[in-house]
């Protein structure tokens, strides 16, 4: 930046001629920071705010700039108002708001300790749900100081659901956190006239059902227990370990709720297993409608219960107009990997299956393109080629009688 013979222009020359180009970049680059201050101030009090908020959040003067902004006229929005009473150190005033979360975050995990923990207490009286998430965020993530701070603040609460937040956010070695967490829970279920699983239960059992090792958790802290063979099974699913061999011994009541875990990545190949143990006509019904939609996962897990079951089930399949194609692929792979193991029945009902025709309407683009036809609604038939499957299927059953 080039001055004149007489040395820079001062700040004050520059506000009364409104000049806020060159106050922003004495703002931006002058090597004096008195002046930079000064033109700060020049700015808030000409109520141009994009600098002096750029400055707030990522500027060295961010002081200058809260102080600045103040003086304004117009009145900030949340999230600049939020930074302004953090950088002046107004926790109090700062509002309970979505805006103003993010902020106390950002001061909780980089500030000094003193101001993180203000920040954090500020942060953990907050009721918006944003303001929970980070606060639980930050019990995980944060400082010792800032852990402690939080686990002190939601341990005063008479809200169970807080406390056992804590508890299943706790890190293995919190053991003196996780015993007062625990008196407190029993203090708060001794005090309530309401106890507060009854509370909790319309929220807790619908993630519990659903799979959710937290929701057992919580559920577990409460001492409640199942109560019906279905929660039982999503009980011992979500052990740790799962008690596979006790959920097969609850027979058919442990199918529904193993179903639902099917297509959970981790525990798919232990369900199917489990699955396979209890067996049975349930068992099957519950996995053929699946397999007939060419789901994967089921059409593995009916080969484990009864390989008849799963050949029939994709056979129906061939019939259906939108998936016949697939079906056909899905049964050539079918017998590629279990020939060994399917039995000469089903060998010889796959080495018989006829090709399939299919019947629908034609589209009013075919009725356009046929020169005979016209525009007269008709039917177009397809036939769906079965032939690999019967050479698959009868060259398994040669090899057997060879």
């Amino acid at each position: 930046m080039t001055f004149p013979f007489f040395g820079p222009p001062s700040i004050e020359r520059l506000k009364k001629k409104n000049a806020l180009h060159e106050l922003r970049k004495i703002v931006e680059g002058d090597a004096d920071p008195k002046r930079r201050a000064d033109a700060i101030a020049a700015l808030g009090e000409l109520d141009d705010s994009p600098p002096l908020e750029q400055m707030l959040v990522n500027g060295p003067m961010k002081k200058e700039a809260a102080a600045a902004l103040v003086q304004m006229k117009r009145k900030p929005k949340d999230d600049i108002a939020a930074r302004i009473h953090i950088v002046q150190k107004e926790w109090d005033r700062v509002a309970d708001c979505y805006a103003a979360v993010e902020p106390l975050r950002e001061v909780a995990m980089t500030g000094d300790e003193r101001d993180a923990t203000a920040a954090a207490a500020r942060l953990v009286t907050m009721t918006n749900p944003v303001a929970e998430v980070k606060s639980l965020q930050l019990l995980r993530e944060g400082s010792d100081a800032v852990r402690k701070t939080i686990i002190d603040a939601r341990l005063k609460s008479d809200d169970a659901s807080k406390v056992l937040d804590v508890l299943v956010d706790l890190r293995p070695d919190d053991t003196a956190a996780r015993d007062a967490a625990k008196e407190r829970l029993a203090d708060i279920r001794a005090k309530s006239a309401i106890d507060p699983l009854t509370k909790l239960l319309p929220k807790l059992l619908p993630d519990f059902e659903g799979g959710s090792h937290v929701a057992r958790m919580k559920l577990e802290s409460l001492g409640w227990q199942p109560r019906t063979r279905a929660q039982r099974t999503m009980w011992l699913v979500l052990a740790d370990p799962p008690l596979w061999d006790e959920i097969a011994d609850l027979g058919k009541d442990a199918i529904a709720p193993l179903m639902t875990l099917l297509h959970r990545k981790e525990l798919t190949e232990p369900v199917m297993k489990t699955l396979a143990r209890i067996g049975g006509p349930d068992v099957e019904k519950s996995l053929r409608g699946l397999a007939a939609a060419l789901d994967d996962v089921a059409i593995e897990a009916l080969m484990l219960v009864n390989s008849s079951s799963a050949v029939r089930a994709l056979i129906f399949a061939t019939s259906n107009k939108h998936r016949s194609v697939e079906a056909v692929g899905k049964l050539n792979q079918l017998i590629d990997g279990h020939a060994s193991s399917l039995s000469a029945d089903d060998l010889q009902l796959l080495a018989n299956i006829d090709n399939t025709v299919l019947e629908r309407e034609a589209s009013i683009w075919e009725m356009a393109s046929d020169p005979d036809g016209g525009l007269l609604p008709r039917k177009i038939l397809r036939d769906v080629d079965c032939s690999s499957i019967r050479a698959r299927a009868r060259k398994e059953l040669d090899r057997r009688a060879s």
